[in-house]
C-alpha cells in the first residue's frame, strides 16, 4: 500500500471513528429506552388511548429550572371527517393567565365555533405556556404537522427577552446567536445530548435552591435593556427571524395562520425599570389623562412603555414585524391590540 493511500485511510479512520462511536452510543441509549417518556410532544391521554394530550415531560427540554403547566386539551389520535383542528401557540397570555386554561381565548374560540357551526367537530389544542418565546414556538411548530392542523394561531412576543432562550437570559450560557440556539434545540432530540445535559444538571443540583432563585431574580432585575442597545436589537431580530420562518413553514403547507398583534397594559402598569426619566414620563401620562386629554395621554403611556428597560412588555417594533409578515405572506393579522 502506497504511503499516500495509508495516510488517506488513517485520516478517514480518525475522522469517522468518533462519529461511529457517537452513533452507536445514540443507538444504545434509544434501544435501552433512555428518557423515552420525554421524546414525543403528544402522548395518549390516561385511560383514553384514542385521544392525545400534550406531554409535560417533553416540555421540560425548554426550561432549565421549572416546567410550566400546559392545557390538557385532548384531541383524537386519528382525525375523523368533519373535524376542524386548530393549534394555538404563545406565552402565558395564550395559556390563559391570570386565570385558568378554561378561560383562555383558545377555549373561548372553541365554544364560539361550536355554537356557530353545525355537524363540525372542533378541536382547539392550546400549546400556550409561561415564558415561551419565538424560539420555543419555532421548535414546536414543526412537530404539529403530523397531526393535520387546519389552522394555527400565534399570540407571542412578550417573552423575547426573559423567556426561555431569551435575548437577555443567561441560564443556558449561550451567546445571542440565532443559529446556535436553533442548533441547541435540534440537538435536544438526540439522546446523547440529553444524557450530557442531565449529567450537567445533576452536578448543578448541589447549588442551594434559594441561591439559584436569587441568581435568576438578579439576572432579570439587572437586565435593563435600553432602546437600540445590542440586547434590544437581538430580541427584535430573533423575533423577526423566528416568526418569519414559522409563517413560511405553515404557508408552504397551505395551512392558514393567524398572528395576533401584541397588546400591553399601558395605563395601569407603571414602568418596571428605575429610570427616573421613564417614571417621570409615566407620571406625566397619568396627569394628562386626569386632565381628560385621552389621546395625548395614550401617546405618553406608549412612550413610557417603549422606554421601559425591563422588557416584560413587547416593543411596538414587534407589531410592525407582524404587519410586514402578513403583507408578504398569506398569514392573517388579528388586531388584538386595537380591541
Amino acid at each position: 500500500m502506497h504511503k499516500a493511500t495509508k495516510n488517506t485511510v488513517f485520516w478517514l479512520i480518525t475522522l469517522f471513528t468518533p462519529i461511529i462511536i457517537l452513533l452507536l452510543t445514540e443507538m444504545s441509549l434509544r434501544l435501552g429506552g433512555y428518557e423515552s417518556e420525554k421524546q414525543e410532544l403528544f402522548i395518549e391521554a390516561p385511560n383514553t388511548p384514542d385521544y392525545l394530550i400534550a406531554n409535560s415531560k417533553f416540555i421540560e427540554r425548554y426550561f432549565p429550572s421549572f416546567v410550566p403547566k400546559i392545557a390538557p386539551n385532548a384531541f383524537r389520535k386519528e382525525k375523523v371527517q368533519n373535524t376542524f383542528r386548530i393549534f394555538v401557540f404563545g406565552g402565558s397570555s395564550a395559556e390563559g393567565f391570570p386565570y385558568n386554561f378554561y378561560t383562555s381565548f383558545a377555549d373561548q374560540l372553541k365554544q364560539k365555533l361550536l355554537l356557530n357551526t353545525q355537524g363540525l367537530s372542533v378541536e382547539v389544542i392550546n400549546l400556550g405556556m409561561t415564558a415561551v418565546n419565538s424560539y420555543v414556538i419555532h421548535d414546536l411548530a414543526k412537530r404539529v404537522f403530523p397531526y393535520e392542523p387546519d389552522a394555527v394561531i400565534i399570540y407571542a412576543g412578550h417573552n423575547e427577552y426573559y423567556g426561555s432562550f431569551g435575548a437577555a437570559t443567561t441560564q443556558f450560557g449561550f451567546t445571542n446567536s440565532i443559529g446556535l440556539k436553533r442548533l441547541i434545540l435540534w440537538l435536544k432530540d438526540w439522546r446523547v445530548y440529553q444524557f450530557l445535559e442531565n449529567t450537567l444538571q445533576l452536578v448543578g443540583e448541589n447549588q442551594d435552591t434559594s441561591e439559584r432563585r436569587t441568581m435568576m431574580a438578579k439576572v432579570i432585575s439587572e437586565s435593563d435593556i435600553p432602546v437600540e442597545s445590542d440586547i434590544y436589537r437581538h430580541g427584535i431580530e430573533q423575533y423577526r427571524s423566528n416568526m418569519s420562518d414559522i409563517v413560511k413553514r405553515f404557508d408552504k403547507n397551505g395551512i392558514p395562520i393567524f398572528l395576533g398583534t401584541l397588546a400591553s397594559n399601558l395605563m395601569d402598569q407603571a414602568p418596571l425599570s428605575d429610570n427616573p426619566d421613564v417614571l417621570a414620563l409615566y407620571e406625566q401620562a397619568q396627569a394628562t389623562y386626569e386632565e381628560g386629554l385621552v389621546d395625548e395621554a395614550s401617546t405618553l403611556f406608549l412612550q413610557a412603555k417603549e422606554l421601559d428597560g425591563t422588557r416584560f412588555r413587547a416593543p411596538e417594533e414587534m407589531n410592525h414585524i407582524l404587519t410586514n409578515i402578513t403583507q408578504e405572506t398569506s398569514a392573517e393579522l388579528v388586531p388584538i391590540q386595537a380591541v
